[in-house]
């Protein structure tokens, strides 16, 4: 599952550059075949099963995150670098910085899995659960 959210978030890393930059989408041509006669057959295609939607799960994940955790993901796989590089950009330890990232990773993984906000907002409504009967 690590895995699967790392390349997540590298591709969410390089989707919200793009974004940011105002330049979406992906490439008509890669660059491989620029080249080549023009046709349907050399044109550039989204990753197999990951598209704009999935990605845009992650940047709302990524956007639920706490502060310091935030931070860490979009240096991470927004700038780049090694942990080191990363952590003394962020003034952090690397091995802090590791362990940031696998809190992170794991709380992006539940909200993506359980569709569900690791930091509900909505905590009080607990008592109003109470006052209501429960029905069948």
């Amino acid at each position: 599952m690590k895995a699967q959210i790392e390349v997540l978030l590298s591709m969410w890393g390089r989707w919200a550059i793009r974004r940011a930059a105002g330049a979406l989408g992906y490439p008509r041509v890669s660059p491989m075949f620029r080249q080549a006669p023009s046709g349907d057959a050399y044109g550039s295609q989204e990753p197999l099963g990951i598209g704009e939607p999935e990605l845009m799960l992650v940047d709302a994940a990524v956007g639920r995150l706490p502060g310091v955790l935030k931070l860490v993901v979009i240096e991470t796989y927004q700038i780049g670098g090694s942990l080191r590089e990363v952590g003394a950009r962020l003034g952090v330890h690397h091995n802090t910085l590791g362990k940031y990232l696998t809190e992170s990773q794991l709380k992006i993984s539940l909200d993506l899995e359980l569709q569900y906000r690791q930091n509900p907002a909505n905590s009080d409504s607990f008592d109003k659960c109470h006052r209501k009967p429960a029905t069948a």
